[in-house]
């Protein structure tokens, strides 16, 4: 049964419920403020049951929080820092937050912390459809304008994975002995990006199609402390499929 199925279900019981309080007071001649009384608790008891239901899906679900717009800041200065054990990133480039990975990893140095980069391959299939994406267009009917813009971007993802790369080839934890910084490319369509802390929290953040704009959406998934597959399951399982499928830079 829906949510919205499950609420109309509740207040037209709630309605009835009220309507029979009525007529029991209107029968035994009780005083009529005792409605005053009655109504609103059945009100509030189904009011209360409907959005009991609705908080036990939303957090069953996984979800622990939406950001309408996620800062940047809100990732490199609160989230980040709680990794203990294992962070992990799945993007395209991650241009847009370069110097923030940076400075992360800078002040991470003295760790035993293990880092992993997913970065779309500049030369894969998946590079033009998520050009394509960003931009609005209909990657199966693209027209001769549409192409040549692609191509463009396409020279510009180079640029900025090779950017990448170099910086977080420089970090202590990728030149130290053990490597404790993995770098890897995909070749995945993605529209989101991605960022998970210690396997147990995933920050989502989802791109929309045709809007450019270095601040998107996020959800900030967990799993179920009860051990239920959750949408912080499928997420995870799809990200560690990414990863095994993905070749070493």
């Amino acid at each position: 049964m829906g949510i919205n199925q499950r609420i109309k279900i509740e207040l037209i019981s709630g309605i009835i419920g009220a309507i029979i309080v009525a007529a029991l007071v209107d029968a035994t001649k009780a005083s009529p403020y005792w409605l005053l009384i009655f109504i609103p608790i059945l009100s509030l008891w189904v009011a209360f049951g409907s959005i009991k239901h609705i908080m036990q899906v939303f957090f069953s679900s996984g979800a622990k929080s939406y950001y309408k717009s996620f800062p940047f800041d809100e990732g490199s200065l609160k989230i980040w820092p709680e990794t203990q054990r294992e962070f992990l990133y799945l993007g395209v480039t991650a241009s847009s937050i370069k110097e923030e990975l940076r400075r992360f990893l800078t002040n991470e140095k003295a760790s035993n912390k293990q880092y992993r980069f997913m970065l779309m391959d500049p030369e894969c299939d998946a590079v033009r459809e998520q050009i394509a994406f960003k931009k609005g267009y209909d990657y199966s009917k693209l027209n001769n304008e549409q192409n040549q813009y692609i191509d463009q971007e396409v020279e510009l993802v180079r640029n900025e994975f090779k950017a990448a790369v170099s910086m977080l080839k420089i970090q202590a934890a990728y030149t130290c002995s053990p490597r404790r910084l993995e770098i890897r490319k995909h070749n995945e369509f993605i529209p989101w990006w991605l960022y998970m802390i210690d396997q147990n929290k995933i920050v989502l953040g989802i791109l929309q199609r045709g809007v450019e704009t270095e601040s998107q959406p996020a959800l900030i998934l967990e799993p179920n402390k009860n051990g239920f597959a959750n949408l912080f399951t499928s997420v995870h399982e799809n990200t560690e499929r990414i990863w095994r499928s993905s070749t070493l830079v």
